[in-house]
């Protein structure tokens, strides 16, 4: 109608330049044929979860270490599919959302509902840092809205239970390796894996002093 329109491409550098004068070129052309191109866009582009999955997973989740890689993947195998939310991130209602986490939490758990929302949050706002999507409303749902956390007992052992633990242990048919692990997750209280993966270069053994790298610790 004779007005001026403004037309963003692209977000750098979700967007490359190359990329850009080629899109510019198509929308000069379909200009130059009466067409708008903003109306267009605004018809066919959405982007989807599996999109942010898929440029999260590769440039982001692929520098974690193996074993976060490998649970944010099955996530996303599992969860984050254009069938499963089938709508623009940054145009999806607040409702659709809270639908799609009580349909997880119907199938699975509240728990585990709520820690796919920290996830894709974490997901969503590493796309936004990035340019790859400009917003999303599920950025501000909260976590008892749609799950909760996990559990953490309260209750500890006392002494005369955890001689009978050790002794359960030690008169257990499980390999010499497994019982050490597990005496030593009772004395030292650290992480599985922080056991598990202890090399014997950790160990003083002259000190009894076990020094715990910063590069396995969290």
């Amino acid at each position: 109608d004779g007005k001026q329109r403004r037309l963003t491409l692209g977000s750098y550098p979700a967007h490359s330049l190359v990329e850009a004068r080629k899109k510019a070129t198509q929308h000069r052309r379909s200009v130059e044929g009466g067409g708008d191109p903003k109306l267009l866009i605004e018809k066919k582009t959405i982007i989807t979860i599996e999109q942010c999955s898929d440029e999260w997973l590769s440039k982001y989740v692929s520098t974690l270490a193996p074993k976060t890689q490998a649970l944010y993947k099955s996530n996303a195998n599992k969860y984050m599919k254009l069938e499963r939310f089938p709508y623009d991130v940054q145009k999806a209602r607040f409702e659709e959302w809270i639908n799609y986490f009580d349909l997880i939490a119907l199938e699975s758990s509240r728990v585990n509902s709520g820690h796919l929302l920290k996830a894709i949050k974490s997901m969503l706002r590493w796309c936004k840092r990035r340019g790859f999507i400009s917003d999303s409303l599920a950025l501000g749902i909260e976590l008892k809205a749609v799950g909760e956390s996990s559990e953490v007992g309260q209750r500890t052992l006392e002494l005369d239970e955890v001689a009978k633990v050790w002794i359960e242990v030690t008169r257990s048919k499980a390999t010499p390796a497994i019982k050490d692990c597990v005496k030593l997750l009772i004395l030292f209280g650290a992480r599985n894996t922080e056991i598990r993966e202890a090399r014997l270069t950790e160990f003083d053994l002259n000190s009894m002093i076990w020094t715990l790298p910063k590069t396995r610790s969290k």
